[in-house]
């Protein structure tokens, strides 16, 4: 069973449970711009990564590891190929490759959300179609016109049907298909016990929260605006607050987990 296969059959109309944004937006997964293997060694130590999905988007030129909970997921996504990247830019609507560069001033942080009642139309004042050149011609997101801020958290969009599917349980796991029970029950099963995010903090220094893709963030009930000194993503595991963990993203963002 190929990758994107397997990854379809998680997929579904579900989501994180909360309500809908003002901008008609849900949150739905996180996305973080990684350029180097130690965060991917650190959080292999932690949690179960989800291999069978390691997904190779070429004419990207970018590679995707994810780690799956009962609500959303978390994507690392690598620079694989800076001329295929270089030659996308102008499709993807920003510069991407500078979210990589771990200089001061380019956020590696990013937001897949989506859009319940599909409308391409009402999007169109904040967000411009990206389709890859090697996708099925049915098959795009959204990009948020504000990610050329690169100071500002990435956002785009997934179609309904790529809808992380949640769970309320493991024992839920059982109403999946046959072919993707096993590998379900692997991923879940974390080396530190946890199952769901309960809590998305994202602190920064940024002096305007009401223009761009803050605002977009702002309308958000799920994930908190915090002005800080420091920029750092808190990701809450089970409403837990007991044991802390740090990582570094890049020389001034830090990624923060309490479990």
């Amino acid at each position: 069973m190929t990758g994107l296969f397997t990854f379809m059959l998680l997929l579904g109309h579900a989501g994180y449970g909360q309500d809908t944004l003002k901008s008609n937006l849900e949150f739905d997964h996180i996305l973080l711009f990684v350029n180097n293997e130690a965060l991917k060694d650190s959080l292999d130590k932690i949690f179960t990564p989800a291999e069978k999905l390691t997904t190779e988007h070429k004419n990207q030129g970018t590679i995707g590891y994810y780690y799956l909970f009962y609500n959303t997921y978390i994507e690392l996504i690598f620079l694989q190929d800076s001329i295929n990247a270089k030659l996308n830019t102008d499709n993807f609507g920003s510069d991407y490759l500078l979210r990589w560069s771990g200089d001061k001033g380019y956020c590696p942080i990013g937001f897949g959300m989506l859009m319940p009642h599909w409308d391409t139309i009402a999007a169109n004042n904040n967000f411009h179609k990206y389709q890859s050149s090697d996708s099925p011609n049915d098959e795009y997101y959204l990009m948020s016109y504000y990610n050329n801020d690169l100071s500002k958290p990435f956002i785009y969009i997934s179609q309904p049907h790529r809808a992380y599917k949640s769970l309320e349980s493991f024992e839920d796991i059982d109403e999946r298909p046959d072919e993707i029970r096993d590998d379900l029950k692997k991923y879940l099963s974390h080396r530190i016990p946890v199952r769901r995010i309960s809590q998305i903090i994202y602190s920064h220094m940024n002096e305007n929260k009401d223009e761009g893709n803050m605002k977009i963030l702002q309308e958000s009930t799920i994930i908190d605006l915090e002005k800080s000194n420091v920029t750092s993503l808190t990701l809450v595991f089970d409403k837990g607050r007991n044991e802390q963990k740090e990582f570094i993203l890049n020389d001034q963002t830090k990624l923060i987990f309490k479990f």
